[in-house]
């Protein structure tokens, strides 16, 4: 399976995002994170950014990193358990 693009709805904006999407970019559209994360001693930005229960991974944490992975968890019950992760 190829996905080219993905159609995502946060906070009332709705956007079209792909693997060529940039932090800079996604920032743009959905305005800040509601966290960041992925830190190391390599990314001091975090490569992982945040927007309610959704998780929007990138390459890197440089302004031009591309997006590589879109995941979403959900409490069922107590349990949290992942809804979505999308590979680009």
């Amino acid at each position: 399976m190829l996905i080219k693009s993905v159609q995502i709805e946060i906070a009332d904006n709705v956007a079209s995002i792909s693997k060529h999407t940039t932090r800079v970019e996604l920032q743009w559209m959905f305005g800040p994170p509601d966290d960041i994360g992925g830190f190391s001693s390599k990314m001091k930005k975090g490569a992982i950014l945040k927007y309610g229960t959704t998780e929007f991974h990138f390459d890197g944490d440089r302004d031009g990193n591309r997006l590589v992975l879109i995941y979403r968890e959900h409490d069922i019950a107590g349990e949290i358990v992942p809804v979505v992760s999308i590979n680009l």
